[in-house]
């Protein structure tokens, strides 16, 4: 374990859970930053492999001196207890593959994440941070990251990456998220922890896959939109694929949800250390024209404005309204939710550990049916795609077939509208149909605020993976 280099004063040792930290499932997040090679200097030796370690837990120790919360361990629902405890850092090397193979592997992406739970759930010895770094032949690295969803949201790790990356050449933390004090906009409540998500009533397997929007498919679907940001063009896209395979007639409603970063909309938030974001809820009817998505996506993000967000603070009750509602008509199965995780916009390939940075940020598959992580996608040398969006889709086997077709349309076609896709996808739908008459709809319980990240892959295609296909095909760590 490494422990912050000083002590965290007696004062600060008692962190208070805001009500938007109780709404996250406490589950770790996992994010891998993939570094190449310098091309410029020769291939690290063991000597120098050991001092970049002591280097970076040297660095890790100071960081964790300012932001202390990532030392400690969950006390109960309301709070985290900053004992200093530490966070987890191992290394590892690894020998017979290069760097550009990995970071174009999404199936060996666990391989470089630290080892331990995935589920937090307030066990006083988990950690609330643990990191791993893995030296490759080449002189490439890869730097994997487990957090604690409970604790904090993808800006404030992104922040506390960052800061330690830097730590050891006189990094200024002033940018940094170092204001503790969420829980005095957003106070705890009582209310029970959000529960695992539940699929029931359906034998019906679901896997996920990964598809890359590049720059010519964004430009394919703000054409048929007439505009739109690269994240609400993405989302309704696959949001209007979900719907059309689920929609049983034109009264069937549907909800998205995408997180909403608070920070952007409210100056007195914007340093704040905590899951600093609201979900917004994009209700829509069947049948829907593409252009139609796009615009409910838009407004309700918009929705999470200043005036919004002052009348859910302390005691106000419009976000937890919203809330309330929309788990009441998900468990009721008045509606089919589909949720939009995004990590686009946030600065992970700004962190650099002295190496240059990242090649590539990735995350592994969904954890729940029907949702998408969406993050930034950077091109990598000998890719034939430009900058854009990674997805990683969720769905049941029989949903993922008919957006994979409608994605192959996308690439073909230039941004088909929903008619004459669906003209193509009929006969797929139909077929669909009649398995979903043998086998009942599922019922989604419980998953609004399960979240997760990440992505990658060539052009028009899409890389699945399965349950047990995440194994790393024979390379072997060695401990350092």
């Amino acid at each position: 374990m490494v422990k912050p280099s000083s002590p965290t004063p007696p004062h600060l040792q008692t962190l208070k859970l805001s009500y938007l930290d109780q709404l996250c499932y406490s589950f770790y997040v996992p994010l891998v930053f993939y570094y190449s090679a310098n091309k410029n200097r020769a291939i690290p030796s063991d000597d120098e492999l050991d001092r970049t370690s002591r280097r970076l837990t040297q660095s890790l120790s100071q960081t964790l001196t300012s932001f202390y919360p990532f030392a400690g361990r969950s006390c109960d629902f309301y709070t985290v207890d900053c004992n200093d405890a530490g966070a987890e850092l191992s290394f590892a090397r690894v020998t017979g593959l290069c760097l550009d193979e990995a970071a174009r592997d999404p199936e060996s992406v666990e391989r470089y994440l630290p080892a331990g739970p995935t589920d937090f759930s307030g066990i006083p010895s988990h950690p609330v941070f643990l990191a791993r770094v893995t030296f490759f032949p080449c002189g490439g690295s890869a730097v994997g990251i487990r957090f604690s969803h409970h604790v904090a949201d993808a800006a404030s790790a992104a922040a506390f990456v960052a800061a330690w990356a830097a730590g050891g050449d006189g990094c200024s933390l002033d940018d940094h998220f170092l204001d503790f004090n969420l829980s005095s906009d957003f106070p705890a409540r009582e209310f029970p922890p959000p529960a695992a998500a539940t699929v029931t009533g359906s034998d019906e397997s679901f896997r996920t896959a990964r598809f890359a929007f590049d720059e010519a498919k964004l430009a394919a679907l703000r054409r048929v939109a007439g505009g739109g940001s690269a994240v609400v063009l993405v989302s309704a896209f696959i949001w209007e694929s979900f719907m059309r395979a689920n929609e049983k007639d034109d009264e069937k409603v549907f909800v998205a949800t995408h997180r909403v970063d608070l920070r952007s909309r409210k100056k007195a938030l914007e340093k704040k250390f905590g899951n600093c974001f609201m979900t917004s809820f994009a209700y829509c009817t069947a049948g829907r024209e593409f252009h139609e998505l796009v615009g409910k996506l838009r407004e309700s993000i918009r929705k999470v404005d200043e005036g919004y967000i002052t009348g859910s603070k302390n005691d106000g009750d419009v976000y937890m309204g919203d809330v309330r509602g929309c788990m009441s008509k998900l468990v009721k199965g008045e509606v089919e939710g589909f949720l939009f995780p995004s990590w686009c916009g946030f600065p992970f390939y700004e962190v650099d550990f002295g190496w240059g940075r990242p090649v590539r940020v990735c995350t592994t598959p969904f954890p729940a049916k029907n949702g998408a992580i969406l993050m930034d996608m950077n091109r990598l040398e000998g890719d034939d795609m430009g900058k854009g969006i990674e997805a990683w889709v969720c769905m049941t086997n029989g949903d993922l077939e008919i957006f994979e077709k409608n994605f192959k349309l996308l690439v073909s076609g230039g941004g088909a509208t929903r008619t004459q896709r669906g003209r193509e996808l009929s006969n797929l739908i139909s077929h669909k149909a009649r398995r979903r008459r043998e086998c009942p709809q599922p019922r989604v319980n419980e998953l609004l605020f399960q979240r997760r990240g990440g992505d990658l892959e060539g052009v028009g295609g899409a890389a699945t993976i399965g349950e047990d296909e995440r194994g790393f095909r024979g390379e072997e760590l060695e401990k350092i």
